[in-house]
């Protein structure tokens, strides 16, 4: 019982952390400060009327990013051992003061109770070559997937990038 609520006030403390920015049009983001970082978190919230394997396949589509991720210009596969678990890279436009960047990621893909499903981000900076742009090398986050008793997906995006 103890572990457990230990473990409720810790989620009641980073829940507090959070930090509503928009809430518009069922879309929910909000940002929080990292500890060790001047760049603040952020999160994602939203229904989409699609269900859970529409937008695992949206996700598994790398080339789109694209097409729905602000600022991103390229997006490839760089390396796919199965379906759960693949590399990608991503070239992101930043405003003519600034240098491009691009990023390599590491994608796992993990289905949890009930039809949920966990997409793991985490940063992999050396596994691709470099590209003469700014390297990303520190990022991590994740989507998480929930489908709804009307045929929906409740999709959650939290990132960090520095």
């Amino acid at each position: 019982m103890f572990l457990f609520l230990c473990t409720m006030q810790q989620w009641v403390y980073a829940e507090q952390q959070w930090r509503q920015e928009i809430d518009q049009e069922g879309i929910r983001i909000g940002t929080r400060a990292v500890g060790d970082s001047d760049i603040r978190e952020f999160r994602a919230q939203v229904r989409v009327d699609a269900p859970v394997a529409a937008v695992l396949a949206l996700l598994d589509d790398v080339p789109s990013f694209a097409d729905w991720i602000e600022g991103c210009s390229d997006a490839r596969l760089i390396g796919q051992h199965h379906f759960r678990h693949r590399l990608t890279y991503q070239v992101n436009d930043m405003p003519w003061f600034v240098s491009d960047r691009d990023l390599v990621m590491e994608v796992s893909v993990q289905e949890l109770e009930s039809g949920h499903f966990l997409l793991l981000l985490s940063n992999r900076p050396d596994a691709f070559p470099d590209q003469g742009l700014v390297r990303v090398n520190r990022a991590s986050g994740y989507y998480l997937l929930k489908p709804d008793a009307e045929g929906g997906t409740w999709l959650t995006w939290e990132q960090h990038m520095e």
